[in-house]
């Protein structure tokens, strides 16, 4: 019996002894799952938490957890002897007759259910990675972590004194972060007890991973620095969460900046560094900017098994949030992670040469608020990024829009955003699937040839916002300057149509705002009618003002406006 298990039992002696009152067994389980017992008369459904069982001489149980649909088994609390979703505890007779009236309390713990979309080349991988680190250490934090008070300091001194290329290891539980952490230094960082095969981290009700949440007042030192900061090559996160805590961040002088336009100060995590992999954590809750942003000319990243969600909000300009944001990278993997409700740009490429983008989920649920301006996106960024694509395949993505909640569901493009023709070329885009997007799948000025073919498009189109007005949108587009190779698509030609959105940003926010307008909001653009400030009829892409409802003359309404009773447009028009 090791020193830890001995340990586990004197405290679970000690509680039952000087702690509860009446000798009983008591299971209790947290979250959704249920309890059998290998006796079969001890089972505790979720139902019937807590349940108590009269023990007696020399006792011995097994108890097994098994969680309900949507979570998973996280760990046990207060037993003797655990063994994943197996606890046993064993109970002297002479313990049982001299404790009469105590209870010997078991906790089994289930969180959300994590993602497992690994499989077996990235076990290979990561096993191959995570050989590399030649030590383990564990932080030790100092009665931390689920207190009210700064971790990190306490983890930055974790990292200084972990020898370099090994494995530092945090408890779980709840890490408060009143300033960012740095990682300088090749490191692999884990939550204590997880390996490459353990569950993933939960989005929700996590219980075995170590969370590293953003205080109310967390100010990078440099904006576009994360508050988790990677500024070394060879650094791997393995089963950690990175909550952004945007809730409590509003009214912080970060949240002020983001609401400006300078988001730099809102990022959750940043990355500076080569051979950098990252698998099985969650980035949720970013203030603004983007959950992960890995900055131009580095190689060798592999992200994946990553569930990154809800960052940013949508309706409030500046609030809105990336889930990664790759500016530019070389020999990289970015495959089978999950982007969730993400509200600038879900998953933002600037240029990726020889990579692999496959197998990512991209998820909306049915709110504006979660929406995005577009699911995945192959652009680039001027003054930052290559746009060059070359050697990289993008396929087997999945977007799923949820009633027209991204603009573009795959873009591979640049003028809705910016009218300079900068170089976008290379790559293949493939087998990709968009479902319920305003625009399905667009190519808009590609510079050079991208390989497009048998990308499939469902529920898409029709006549949206966009930041040029209501603008018509099919299923798929080709702009008719864009360069691309088509050998082997299957899809015919008719299924695309050749429009340019340029400076026609779609899913976009701005067409009304409470009244007085601001002094952005200038006249003839803007103006007020009632209690709010409206777009000109002009702006939104109307052509014709009518006393009647567009419908009538068979046109499309295309928004309120301040100068007409009703703003229409024909649909060539849009």
């Amino acid at each position: 019996m090791n020193n830890r298990t001995l340990f586990a039992k004197a405290v679970f002696l000690l509680m039952a002894v000087s702690v509860f009152s009446g000798c009983r067994a008591r299971i209790v389980v947290e979250g959704q799952g249920d309890v059998t017992s290998l006796s079969g008369s001890r089972d505790c459904s979720l139902e019937q938490s807590p349940c108590e069982f009269e023990l007696s001489g020399n006792d011995t149980e097994t108890y097994i957890a098994t969680p309900r649909d949507g979570w998973q088994f996280a760990l046990w609390r207060n037993c003797l002897d655990a063994d994943g979703n197996r606890c046993t505890n064993s109970i002297e007779a002479d313990v049982v007759e001299s404790q009469q009236g105590q209870v010997y309390p078991t906790f089994a713990v289930f969180e959300g259910e994590g993602l497992d979309m690994l499989n077996a080349d990235d076990r290979s991988a990561l096993a191959e990675v995570v050989a590399r680190y030649t030590s383990e250490s564990v932080c030790v934090t100092r009665g931390l972590p689920n207190k009210p008070r700064d971790a990190s300091g306490v983890i930055n001194q974790c990292i200084q004194d972990a020898p370099a290329n090994s494995i530092l290891n945090l408890r779980p539980g709840r890490y408060l972060l009143e300033n960012p952490i740095i990682i300088d230094k090749p490191l692999y960082i884990k939550t204590e007890g997880k390996t490459i095969d353990s569950a993933a981290c939960a989005l929700e009700n996590t219980k075995s991973c170590a969370v590293l949440v953003a205080g109310p007042e967390m100010r990078p030192s440099i904006p576009g620095y994360g508050y988790v900061d990677v500024r070394s090559d060879n650094v791997t996160l393995g089963h950690l969460v990175l909550d952004g805590n945007r809730a409590a961040r509003l009214d912080s002088f970060a949240a002020d900046e983001c609401r400006a336009g300078a988001n730099g100060l809102g990022y959750s995590s940043t990355l500076r560094g080569n051979e950098f992999t990252m698998f099985s954590s969650v980035i949720r809750q970013t203030l603004c900017g983007t959950g992960f942003a890995a900055w131009p000319g580095y190689t060798s990243l592999m992200l994946v098994n990553n569930l990154v969600a809800n960052n940013g909000v949508h309706d409030t300009p500046g609030l809105w949030a990336d889930g990664f944001t790759i500016l530019d990278v070389s020999n990289s993997e970015i495959s089978r992670n999950k982007f969730i409700d993400n509200t600038d740009i879900d998953f933002i490429l600037g240029g990726c040469q020889d990579c692999l983008i496959q197998e990512n989920v991209i998820e909306h649920t049915d709110s504006f608020r979660s929406s995005s301006f577009a699911g995945l996106m192959l652009f680039h960024f001027p003054s930052t990024s290559s746009g060059d694509y070359t050697g990289s395949v993008t396929s087997g993505n999945i977007v799923n829009c949820a009633n027209k909640r991204c603009g573009f569901g795959l873009y591979v493009g640049q003028t809705a955003w910016t009218e300079n023709s900068e170089p976008l070329f290379g790559g293949t885009v493939e087998n990709n699937v968009v479902d319920n997007a305003m625009l399905g799948f667009n190519v808009d000025l590609t510079t050079g040839p991208v390989i497009v073919r048998n990308n499939t498009v469902t529920n898409s189109g029709g006549v949206h916002n966009t930041a040029c007005g209501a603008r018509f949108m099919s299923s798929q587009n080709i702009s008719p300057e864009s360069a691309v190779d088509r050998t082997g698509d299957s899809n015919p030609d008719s299924v695309y149509d050749r429009r340019s959105y340029t400076g026609c940003i779609p899913n976009f926010t701005l067409t009304s705002t409470p009244a007085p307008c601001s002094d952005t909001q200038t006249f003839p653009f803007w103006d007020e009618k009632g209690d709010q400030c409206l777009l000109s009829c002009g702006s939104l892409g109307g052509s014709a003002a009518l006393n009647d409802a567009c419908e009538t003359q068979g046109l499309i309404d295309v928004g309120e406006a301040y100068d007409v009773p009703f703003c229409c447009a024909a649909l060539e028009d849009l």
